[in-house]
Parts: C-alpha cells; structure tokens; sequence
C-alpha cells in the first residue's frame, strides 16, 4: 500500500507521486463488468456520496447527527442501529489505497475487526447489490495487502436501505478470486507490452 495518494474529484482520477493510476471503478468498466445505470442514477450516486460521508464522519465521532438532511436521515439511523449491535474495530476508513505495481487505485468504505474477522466492507445504498461489488472488494485487497495476506481478509458489502441494514456475503468467493486475479493478470500485461 503507498500512501502518497493524490485524489483528483474533478475527474475521480487518482496519482501517486505524478504517475496517474487507473481508478478501481474505471478498471470495472473498461471490462464491462459494472452495472449500467439509468433513469435517476445521477441522483442515487449523489445520496450514495452523502450516505457514506455522513458515515465516514460517525466513525471519526465527527458527525453532527442535526445537520443530517432529511433524505439522508433514514439511511444514516438504519446504518446507526445496525452498526451499533456489531463488534466493530474500526482500523481505517474511506482510506486510499493504491499500488505502481498494479497501476490501480481505490477508496476503500471501510476495514477493520468486525465479529472477530479481518473485514473490508463496502457501503452500497442502492435497490440491490450487484456481483460487481465482490470484484471490486476482491481488487481492494489486492491494493490493500500485496501477496498471500491478501486472503486473509474476508470480504462484505453492507447493503444501507431506509428500512434496514444487513451484512451481504459473496455467494461464490472462489469464482471472485478467478476474475479477480485474471483481471490483474490482463493488466499487467498490457503494461509490459506498453513498456517494450
């Protein structure tokens, strides 16, 4: 993991030390392997970017609860009144993360001790949870943990609805592992034979 991270907002693009990295979403799409969104999908990314800050804050014990806005409000309590029940060591979150080896750079939502496990949750606050999600967290540890360690974190999506929060699990992990690793694979052999 390299922690001269630079995010650019502008254009969700991401540098470490100047050289510009391909961002974990972009990775996703470039291999047509994230969901196509429509209709009010601008305005669901929107709350989605909400949620998670007013989240990322609550976890720092920096978040004014009042200053929430309305829409907001059920999605932070379900998220709040879950949260709460779980034992949850929190090491790090919204934390950058990216590799020059990879090419590839990322934020991940969270990760930490969670029940007694090494965990790395994704926030998802839409109407379902999409097999992208797994690929994505998949990615993460690979920035997260070069080598074998990076099984050692299991991985989980928190699906956030305004009338509940559940932990999902991937429903075919080793499946994961293979698109994952041959993903990173056709990566770094694009860039070899960029760099002959």
């Amino acid at each position: 993991m390299n922690k001269n991270i630079v995010f650019n907002e502008a254009d969700h693009s991401y540098t470490i030390d100047g050289q510009p990295l391909k961002s974990v979403t972009q990775l996703l799409q470039d291999y047509e392997l994230s969901p196509k969104y429509y209709g009010n999908a601008q305005a669901a990314a929107k709350r989605g970017k909400y949620v998670h800050k007013a989240i990322e804050l609550y976890l720092r014990n920096n978040l004014d609860e009042d200053s929430l806005s309305p829409p907001l409000i059920p999605y932070f309590r379900s998220f709040k009144d879950f949260w709460e029940k779980q034992e949850a060591d929190t090491w790090e979150s919204e934390e950058m993360v990216g590799s020059l080896l990879w090419g590839l750079a990322g934020t991940i939502d969270w990760y930490g001790n969670l029940n007694e496990e090494i965990t790395i949750i994704d926030f998802k606050t839409g109407k379902k949870v999409y097999d992208s999600a797994w690929l994505q967290l998949g990615l993460y540890k690979h920035l997260l943990e070069q080598g074998s360690e990076v099984y050692k974190y299991k991985t989980k999506v928190l699906h956030i609805t305004p009338q509940k929060t559940e932990i999902v699990e991937d429903n075919d992990p080793e499946r994961t592992k293979k698109v994952v690793e041959a993903i990173l694979t056709l990566e770094n052999h694009k860039r070899r034979k960029q760099e002959d």
